[in-house]
């Protein structure tokens, strides 16, 4: 559609430049391309209006097209966009959507193609049919820090042998600061062309490394991955992405099945993890609750075959248009190493107009890092780093009621101060209260709540979208979709009842 729209506007210009219709025609077609979610240089256009020449306007028209042309390449064939065909409809038989493959599986010697997982699609996932015409392209990105020899080729020959080819636009991997990866990765470049290696210059952790590779991406989608997953059908996309179709203001999350952490990455639970939904629980950590109103008449499971709204999503795997990503402001900057950025994505989306879904049908295994010996550790984190972020200046950083906390966790809980400063509302004090023993923070952890030039570029973001604040998530969000209150809910209600009956006795006196 771009391009099309691109050279009609071009013949406008030539043929009928000076009439006022063609002027109007020119913009009727320019605005329909936006809505569309083309990336159509308006500029150029007003350039032309206000008296621009019509070769420069073609050839500001033509690089914007060459730019934006692996992002858009789903819009070039406008005349199936413009149809009233169905993106997707229902077959009355299942079809190959587990075994097939989009390119020889020959050629990726990592690719497993005999996995016993099939039945953890619920067996309606193989009758859906897909308009692939319709759909919006993706940029898959990856951050690689520590992970097992063999792991990423794994990840990335899923991903290259079960996602059509028309609608990947690169598989991104942002190799943060590491040293013993350089050959494997020289093997995916020369796979696939598709596959781009982006190396940081110092360790930036998974937050800051994804918005380099977001930076980077030219799909309309950005679908952000771990290093160590696999895709379990060729409609793994297909399914994720429809919901961001049918409601741009979208982030869709993958079902997540436990792949072993040991030498064969076997599927150790042959069952299969059902759906849950995404929540969180009192310490600020990422949970799942499966059933919603607990304890009640109500009770529901969510949805085995049909996507569902839930109020948090897991840390990765998940996808989420271009543009939307950027209207969130992203990641916060400064949430380095790792934590707090799934949290603060979650309550974004949901705060500032948009919604989170899981997708059942949409499969993926997650290797989880069970075995000692694949564990985080602690030793190895950079002087140059720790400084610069604060966690290595004096004090106990004591949390959880125990001793000194060991590094790792120091800077999960740092990443976890700020998204919780800025988006919990007054429910950050009982998360405090929960992690650190006080509503008022220990000067060593409450330094963390300063404003910094990120966070003042995160608060900028937050007023321009007229997000909502943490009481509205609580009745809109948490008891809609999971028949709970939030996690600090009761005992923020038991200080409210104590407040109004002190005030009661002092008004009475």
């Amino acid at each position: 559609l771009l391009q099309l729209t691109s050279y009609r506007i071009r013949l406008e210009i030539a043929s009928t430049m000076k009439t006022r219709n063609a002027i109007v025609g020119m913009l009727m077609s320019a605005v329909i391309a936006f809505q569309l979610g083309s990336f159509l240089n308006i500029e150029a256009t007003l350039r032309l209006i206000a008296g621009g020449n019509d070769d420069d306007l073609t050839t500001t028209l033509d690089e914007e097209v060459q730019a934006q042309a692996p992002r858009a390449a789903v819009v070039e064939r406008s005349e199936q966009l413009l149809s009233d065909d169905p993106v997707f409809w229902i077959d009355d038989k299942v079809d190959d959507y587990f075994e097939r493959t989009y390119i020889d599986p020959a050629r990726l010697t990592h690719l497993r193609t005999d996995l016993p997982v099939k039945h953890y699609f619920p067996p309606v996932c193989g009758l859906y049919r897909f308009d692939e015409r319709r759909l919006p392209t993706v940029s898959v990105i990856m951050t690689l820090r520590n992970e097992m020899p063999g792991m990423v080729s794994l990840t990335v020959h899923a991903i290259l042998a079960r996602t059509p080819v028309s609608l990947l636009v690169e598989v991104i991997i942002v190799d943060d600061s590491n040293e013993k990866y350089s050959a494997e990765l020289q093997e995916l470049e020369q796979v696939s062309d598709k596959v781009v290696i982006l190396p940081t210059t110092q360790r930036e952790g998974c937050a800051r490394s994804r918005l380099i590779g977001a930076r980077k991406a030219r799909g309309a989608v950005l679908m952000f991955i771990d290093s160590h997953v696999e895709m379990l059908s060729s409609t793994w996309y297909q399914h994720l992405v429809l919901p961001i179709v049918e409601n741009p203001h979208t982030i869709t999350s993958q079902q997540l099945q436990y792949m072993g952490d040991l030498k064969n990455h076997t599927y150790e639970d042959q069952k299969g993890r059902g759906s849950h939904y995404g929540t969180t629980n009192d310490k600020f950590y990422f949970s799942y609750q499966s059933i919603r109103f607990p304890g009640t008449r109500y009770e529901q499971r969510p949805s085995q075959t049909e996507p569902f709204e839930m109020p948090f999503g897991p840390g990765a795997l998940f996808a989420i248009r271009a543009d939307e990503f950027w209207r969130l402001g992203g990641y916060d900057e400064g949430l380095y190493v790792w934590g707090g950025e799934n949290m603060e994505l979650s309550l974004k989306i949901w705060l500032c107009g948009g919604r989170l879904v899981q997708v059942p049908c949409s499969n993926t295994g997650h290797m989880y890092r069970v075995h000692d010996q694949h564990k985080w550790t602690n030793d190895n984190f950079d002087e140059g780093l720790t400084s610069k972020i604060g966690v290595d200046e004096p004090g106990d950083y004591r949390a959880y009621g125990s001793s000194k906390t060991q590094m790792m966790t120091r800077i999960w809980l740092r990443n976890n101060i700020r998204v919780a400063s800025l988006w919990l509302g007054d429910a950050k004090y009982y998360y405090y209260k929960q992690v650190f023993g006080s509503k008022e923070l220990p000067p060593e952890w409450a330094k963390f709540e300063e404003e910094d030039e990120y966070i003042l570029e995160q608060i900028r973001i937050k007023k321009k979208n007229q997000c909502r604040d943490f009481e509205w998530f609580d009745q809109h969000v948490f008891m809609r979709i999971l028949g709970v209150h939030n996690p600090w809910y009761g005992e923020m209600k038991k200080d409210k009842s104590r407040h109004i009956a002190v005030k009661d006795n002092n008004a009475a006196r």
